[in-house]
């Protein structure tokens, strides 16, 4: 009898493991037609709204995911990225399922009025493109730079004075509030700067070349503004890089003068 009990129970694993196997199988089958259909460009992913998304709300990861849809359906300016969402505003209103686009987000500051940009602290200053040299035109708002300062200063060395061009950095990770589009590239650009960082640079416009290094977002590390970079600094690190020590010639020592001594004799 208790064998006859043991025959169904048997057979139900059985038929489940079999299920099981046939629904990894299937899926398996069904993933490995969807990778294909990706490779051949017929399926491609979009990110969509999770939930309805009101106009001005913060988009967070929980209210987007990806979807995979037929290439075919792909709207023009459709988001594949969803990193690319987080924290940026629905510049409208985005149903849920839809394909969000490149015009439906844009960036929080975006919004908000220069002074609302400028941080506490920090002023907002305005440099016309035509004075500085500013990465291409690529610089954006939002962007961190650094603002680098060639000056030629006298010295006065041995009693002449002797104009020497230094390179130095002014200050560095300045947040890039505002540009102006003119024409095919940039017009100006509008920095936060505090009261003394826009002295040094309306000084430096002035007096001398400026040129803007653009900072990687997640690059906060500072070196130390003000260090000057000479031509005597160029040829000590070239040095340094071939193993050359450089010789520095030693001062040449007068030759002591030998006086003569004179012997006076008594009755001479």
């Amino acid at each position: 009898m208790e064998r006859k009990k043991l025959i169904p129970l048997v057979v139900a694993i059985v038929l489940g493991a079999l299920a099981v196997f046939m629904i990894n199988s299937h899926f398996q089958q069904q993933n490995a037609v969807i990778q294909r259909l990706i490779s051949e460009g017929r399926i491609t992913k979009v990110v969509v709204a999770t939930r309805d998304i009101k106009q001005g709300e913060l988009i967070r990861d929980n209210m987007i995911g990806l979807m995979q849809i037929a290439t075919k359906d792909k709207q023009p300016g459709a988001i594949e990225s969803p990193e690319s969402l987080i924290g940026k505003v629905a510049s409208t209103g985005i149903l849920q399922k839809q394909q969000i686009l490149s015009t439906m987000v844009e960036f929080p500051e975006s919004r908000m009025i220069l002074s609302e940009k400028t941080p506490p602290g920090k002023k907002a200053y305005t440099i016309s493109i035509d004075q500085i040299s500013a990465v291409g035109g690529q610089v954006r708002a939002g962007d961190r730079i650094d603002v680098i300062g060639v000056m030629r200063i006298p010295q006065n060395i041995g009693g002449k004075t002797i104009t020497q061009e230094i390179i130095l950095t002014l200050f560095e990770n300045a947040k890039v509030l505002d540009t102006e589009l003119a024409g095919k590239g940039l017009n100006s650009i509008t920095l936060a700067l505090t009261g003394e960082e826009i002295k040094i640079l309306t000084f430096a416009l002035e007096n001398g070349k400026v040129k803007l290094v653009l900072r990687s977002p997640l690059d906060t590390t500072e070196e130390g503004a003000l260090k000057p970079f000479t031509f005597d600094t160029f040829l000590q690190k070239m040095y340094a890089a071939m193993g050359i020590v450089p010789t520095t010639p030693q001062p040449q020592q007068k030759p002591i003068e030998k006086k003569g001594v004179e012997i006076f004799r008594g009755g001479q």
